[in-house]
């Protein structure tokens, strides 16, 4: 594939990684037309340079992972196809078999985001909803032996009115909202949430692990907060109003069927509002 087409689908799994990893440095690195190795995309004080002698030294294939500790934490490095590589500099405060658990995660992501590429044109930069159910379940999995479960939420944002909006204002302005809601959502999500786009006005985020109740309604009034301030498209100020549907695992759900459908029926039921699935308050 070319580097054009590689840039969007990395920038999912680059997104994925940096909310998994703890990186200090995270990258994507590929061949480009000319068989030139550089990098897609990197983040971190090294932005912008080339690649380093020592990160060639990983860039044989047939060895699809390397973990190795350094003075400072620990080099990763992980293929994700044929052609392209993840590398991150992790701090050394690291459990190294949640590592490698989370290579295996993070190649199963890179699978998924190449196969349905063809299938996601509107945001392919972002997981879809299937790879957030993938996500859903790596996280019940990792906690099965636990005998206190460790809870998270999940949410689903919808913009409401899309349909009105698109009559009103065209379907440029509503992507463009769309666009800039995802943004704030970005924003202000902590670390190691996960944020997908299901299509249309419709979002998906997963929390970190290890919230509860009162403390997912925080994060959920915060992010009502940042899509409550107008949007500024060209000269008109839009007020657009999004409704969340929520779950807590594994009060409402022990699965991630049963999550997702707490979900989807906390937003069907109570629309333009902020729903939790069984008091409807926020």
């Amino acid at each position: 594939m070319s580097l054009s087409k590689q840039l969007q689908p990395q920038t999912a799994i680059l997104e994925i990684a940096r909310r998994l990893l703890s990186a200090s440095s995270i990258r994507v690195s590929g061949h480009d037309g000319s068989n030139t190795l550089v990098d897609i995309t990197q983040e971190g004080p090294d932005a912008g340079t080339g690649l380093s002698p020592a990160s060639d030294a990983n860039r044989d294939n047939e060895h699809p992972f390397s973990l190795t500790r350094t003075d400072n934490g620990y080099e990763f490095d992980l293929a994700l196809d044929d052609e392209l590589r993840l590398s991150a500099t992790l701090p050394p405060n690291q459990n190294e078999r949640e590592l490698r658990e989370l290579a295996h995660y993070l190649a199963v992501c890179a699978r998924t985001i190449f196969r349905n590429q063809p299938q996601q044109t509107r945001r392919p930069d972002l997981p879809d909803r299937g790879l957030c159910a993938a996500h859903i379940e790596h996280m019940i999995e990792s906690g099965a032996a636990e005998i206190r479960k460790t809870s998270f939420a999940v949410m689903k944002i919808d913009l409401d009115h899309l349909s009105t909006l698109n009559l009103q204002h065209g379907w440029e302005t509503s992507n463009f909202i769309i666009d800039e809601a995802i943004g704030r959502i970005q924003d202000v999500l902590p670390r190691q949430a996960f944020l997908s786009y299901a299509g249309g006005g419709n979002f998906l985020v997963v929390s970190p692990p290890g919230l509860s109740l009162v403390t997912s309604r925080t994060l959920i009034a915060t992010i009502r907060q940042a899509l409550a301030v107008s949007i500024k498209v060209d000269d008109t100020e839009i007020q657009a109003s999004f409704s969340i549907g929520w779950a807590l695992y594994p009060d409402d759900g022990a699965s991630t069927a049963a999550l997702l459908q707490a979900v989807d029926a906390a937003w069907q039921r109570f629309g333009n509002t902020v729903a939790h699935m069984k008091d409807g308050q926020a």
